[in-house]
C-alpha cells in the first residue's frame, strides 16, 4: 500500500506558497500560533509582505502596552501600508510615535476610539508624508490644533474621517478646506456652524463623497441649504425632517453625478428623488419609510437602482418591481410585520430572484417573521449570495421545508425563536456552501447544535456568536475552537484563534 509522508510533502512547498497561505491569517494569529510551529515558519512570519496590512481590534492585543510593543518590536513594519487600531485604551502617544518612525510608508491609517492619544501624538502624524487615508474618529482628546497641523503638512490626504470628535469646532473645518486632494469626508456629530460648512463646500471642489449628521448641536435642515457642492457622487446624511426636503432636492439637482444617497433616521417626503436620473443606490434606514412619493418613483418611471435600503410600513399596499435591484434591505416598521412578510414574495414585490444580497428585519422589538417567509427566501432567491434575516419564529420544526440553496455564502441570523436541533439541521442542510456565519441571540443554541451545523457546512471559516442566554460558556467555546482549528470564531468580546 502506497503511503505519503505528509511532513516531507509540506516541507517541500516553496516559501512563496507558504507566504501566500499566511496572508489569509490575522496578524495576531501569525504572532501567537504560526511562528511557534517551526523555525522556518518563524522566519517566514517576519517577511515584510505579511505586514503590509496591520489590524489591531479591541480583542486582539489584550489591551496592554506590552502587547503592542511586542507586536511592533518583533516585526519589520517598514513596509506597512495600512494600519488599523480600534478601541485600544493602551495605545498611547509613545506607541504612536514609535510606530510612525518604524512605518513611515503608511498610506492608510485608522485610529478609532483611541482615547489616550493626545495632541502630542497626533502631531507626529505629519511625518507620514505618503498618507492618503486617515480616520481619527471617536478620539476625545483631539483638538482643532491637531487637525490644523495635520492639514498643513499632509496635503496629499484624499479621505478623512473625523466623526464623534467633540472638541472640534469651525476651525477644524476651515483647516480641512485647505486639503486640495480631498475627495471623501466624514464629519458627523461635530460642533460646527453653517458658516463653516458653507466655506468648506466652496473650497473642496474635488469632494465626491460626503457623510454628515448631528445629534444635538445644530439643525441639519438648515445645514443642507448651506452646502454648495457640485461634484458629489455619494451623499450620506442623518437626522433630517420633512422641512429639509426642498433644500435636499436643490442639492441633488446641482450634483448631476450623484449615484448614492443615504438618509439615516430621517423623515423627509422623498420629492428629491425626482431630480436625479443617475441614482443607483438609495438607502433610508430607520427613516419614514415608503410613501406616495416613493410609490410614484418606482411605478411611474423605469427604476434602475442597483441597491435599495428602506423601511416599509403596513400602509405599503402597492406593487413594486425590483427587477434591476441586486441588493435589497427591508425593515418592517409596523405592529404586524407578519402581514407584510406573507406578501413579500407574492404580487407586491416582483423579480426578487435577481437579488444577490437580501436583508430582512422586523425592526419593532419583539416582533417576528413566520417560518414560511424564511422558506420562500431560500426557494425564490436562487442567485442570492448574502442573506441576513432577523426575528424568524419557527413554530413547527417538523413542518419546516427548506429548499437547498447552494449560492448563499454569507448568512446572518439574528433573534431566531423556537430553534431546536432539527431546525439547525435543516438550515445547515439547505445552506451547504456557507463560508461566513453570524449567530446573534439564537434561542436555545448550544454547543451540540454548533458541532452539527459545522459538520454539514464544511466550508465555514468565519463564525461569529453572540449568546444572550448564557448557554455558551467560554470553556465550551474554547473546546469547540480546538476541534475546529481551521475557522476563526468570535464570541462576545473574546477572540480565539
Amino acid at each position: 500500500m502506497y503511503t505519503v509522508d505528509l511532513s516531507r510533502t509540506l516541507s517541500a512547498l516553496p516559501d512563496e506558497i507558504w507566504l501566500t497561505i499566511f496572508t489569509y491569517f490575522s496578524n495576531t494569529f501569525l504572532c501567537r500560533s504560526i511562528r511557534k510551529v517551526c523555525r522556518r515558519w518563524y522566519l517566514l512570519t517576519h517577511e515584510k509582505t505579511l505586514w503590509k496590512k496591520v489590524s489591531i481590534t479591541e480583542i486582539d492585543c489584550e489591551n496592554s502596552m506590552r502587547s503592542f510593543l511586542t507586536l511592533f518590536s518583533f516585526n519589520d513594519l517598514s513596509g506597512a501600508e495600512c494600519l488599523s487600531v480600534v478601541g485600544q485604551s493602551s495605545f498611547t502617544d509613545y506607541i504612536l510615535y514609535k510606530l510612525v518612525n518604524d512605518a513611515s510608508n503608511i498610506h492608510s491609517l485608522s485610529l478609532i476610539h483611541c482615547k489616550n492619544i493626545s495632541d502630542k501624538g497626533f502631531r507626529c502624524l505629519s511625518k507620514l508624508t505618503q498618507l492618503k487615508n486617515l480616520n481619527i474618529s471617536m478620539c476625545p482628546q483631539i483638538t482643532d490644533e491637531s487637525i490644523a497641523h495635520i492639514c498643513d503638512h499632509l496635503l496629499g490626504i484624499q479621505r478623512l474621517c473625523v466623526y464623534d470628535c467633540r472638541n472640534l469646532s469651525d476651525d477644524s473645518l476651515f483647516a480641512i478646506s485647505n486639503l486640495p486632494n480631498l475627495s471623501h469626508l466624514e464629519i458627523e456629530n461635530l460642533d460646527v456652524s453653517y458658516t463653516a460648512l458653507f466655506y468648506m463646500s466652496r473650497n473642496l471642489a474635488n469632494l465626491t463623497h460626503l457623510r454628515m449628521g448631528c445629534y444635538s448641536y445644530m439643525n441639519l435642515d438648515g445645514a443642507i441649504a448651506s452646502l454648495n457642492f457640485t461634484n458629489l457622487s455619494s451623499l450620506d446624511v442623518a437626522y433630517l425632517n420633512e422641512n429639509a426636503d426642498e433644500d435636499l432636492a436643490i442639492l441633488v439637482k446641482h450634483n448631476k453625478n450623484l449615484k448614492t444617497i443615504k438618509l439615516r433616521e430621517s423623515a423627509i417626503l422623498g420629492t428629491f428623488i425626482y431630480k436625479q436620473k443617475n441614482l443607483k443606490k438609495l438607502s433610508m434606514p430607520f427613516s419614514n419609510g415608503f410613501n406616495k412619493a416613493f410609490y410614484d418613483f418606482f411605478c411611474k418611471r423605469d427604476v434602475e437602482l442597483d441597491e435599495l435600503d428602506v423601511t416599509i410600513n403596513q400602509h405599503c399596499n402597492f406593487s413594486i418591481n425590483f427587477s434591476s435591484i441586486k441588493r435589497l434591505s427591508i425593515r418592517f416598521d409596523t405592529a404586524s410585520p407578519l402581514n407584510i412578510s406573507k406578501n413579500l414574495f407574492g404580487y407586491k414585490f416582483l423579480y426578487l430572484e435577481n437579488l444577490v444580497e437580501l436583508s430582512l428585519d422586523p425592526y419593532c422589538r419583539g416582533e417576528t417573521i413566520n417560518q414560511r417567509c424564511f422558506e420562500k427566501v431560500l426557494a425564490t432567491c436562487k442567485n442570492l449570495e448574502k442573506l441576513g434575516i432577523s426575528g424568524v419564529k419557527f413554530s413547527s420544526s417538523k413542518n419546516l421545508k427548506l429548499v437547498k440553496n447552494k449560492s448563499i455564502r454569507t448568512f446572518s441570523a439574528r433573534s431566531f425563536k423556537g430553534v431546536d436541533e432539527l431546525v439547525m439541521l435543516k438550515i445547515s442542510t439547505a445552506l451547504p456552501n456557507l463560508c461566513s456565519v453570524d449567530f446573534l441571540s439564537i434561542d436555545n443554541i448550544n454547543i451540540r447544535m454548533l458541532h452539527m451545523f459545522c459538520k454539514d457546512c464544511k466550508y465555514v471559516r468565519d463564525l461569529y456568536l453572540f449568546d444572550a442566554d448564557g448557554r455558551l460558556t467560554e470553556i465550551s467555546i474554547k473546546k469547540f475552537i480546538l476541534e475546529h482549528s481551521d475557522m476563526t470564531v468570535r464570541f462576545f468580546n473574546s477572540h480565539f484563534s
